[in-house]
């Protein structure tokens, strides 16, 4: 059954409204919160050097990261949000991580 455009529309609005701060303000404790699902999802997934990989639904790029460093230097992982604001923050995690 496809899901009626409005509520596309609704689902947008509302993650790209303030309801995101707190999201991105409590990054590292809901990393923590939900580190142990992620951590059964890429063993589920076993991501390889290498491999090209996309992270729908990255929310603040904790999974991305996660994947990034499993792929290494020779894949490509891609995180993609409906949340602009849980992308930008996302986007600057993996800047700092990409610099270290």
């Amino acid at each position: 059954m496809a899901v009626p455009l409005d509520a596309d529309a609704q689902q947008a609005r509302y993650w790209n409204s303030d309801v995101t701060a707190p999201w991105v303000t409590l990054q590292d404790r809901l990393d923590a919160l939900f580190g142990r699902f992620s951590d059964a999802a890429l063993a589920a997934a076993k991501p390889q050097p290498g491999e090209r990989v996309i992270d729908v639904g990255c929310g603040c790029g904790a999974t991305t990261l996660d994947l990034a460093r499993a792929v290494g230097g020779a894949g490509h992982v891609q995180g993609v949000d409906i949340s602009g604001p849980m992308l930008a923050h996302a986007q600057g995690r993996a800047v700092c991580w990409d610099q270290m």
